[in-house]
């Protein structure tokens, strides 16, 4: 399930932060078969919402319940803006490793800090699925501007089962991993 706010990437970027305020980070994952094998030439993208819990390309508000009620219901919710930010896909290395340069997500409603991402192999979708970062520094992050603006909702801290990242400190910016294991 790709949630209601997915839309595909504007094309292969490296750098997809948009100039969105927040925490730099850049997320990197390593595709892989399971053999655990590097799968290079696949195609990994990826949403997440800015720090201040909005979507690129949605006039939703975070602090609202999210459409999912009317995505399930109807399919896709189509954009209705036009902004790109914190979206991008990108070819795997020789390695199987593909790294996005953004900002450390904020929250949305009722949801935990979180990353999105779909794998393709060979043309077909292999994975959809999503990645919590660790509340540890999620709790860090959340101290500073502007992530600990005020807001009408608290953040929800359960990780719902999906896989943790794992985060590295890398000067200025924050490394955020996780390997993708797809069958092959």
């Amino acid at each position: 399930y790709e949630d209601p706010y997915f839309t595909c990437a504007p094309g292969f970027r490296k750098a997809i932060a948009e100039g969105q305020a927040g925490q730099p980070l850049t997320v990197a994952f390593r595709l892989v078969d399971s053999d655990c094998q590097p799968i290079p030439g696949g195609i990994v993208d990826i949403w997440a919402c800015n720090a201040t819990g909005h979507y690129a390309g949605y006039s939703f508000s975070p602090d609202d319940s999210p459409p999912m009620v009317r995505a399930i219901l109807f399919g896709h919710i189509e954009p209705d803006l036009e902004a790109r930010f914190c979206r991008g896909a990108l070819k795997t290395d020789k390695d199987g490793i593909v790294e996005f340069d953004t900002v450390y997500p904020g929250f949305y409603y009722g949801q935990p800090i979180h990353i999105h991402m779909k794998a393709h192999v060979a043309g077909k979708n292999l994975l959809t699925s999503q990645a919590n970062l660790p509340e540890e520094v999620n709790k860090r992050i959340m101290q500073i501007t502007p992530y600990s603006d005020p807001r009408p909702i608290t953040r929800s801290t359960k990780s719902a089962g999906f896989p943790i990242m794992r985060i590295h400190e890398r000067g200025e910016r924050l490394l955020a991993t996780l390997d993708l294991v797809v069958p092959t």
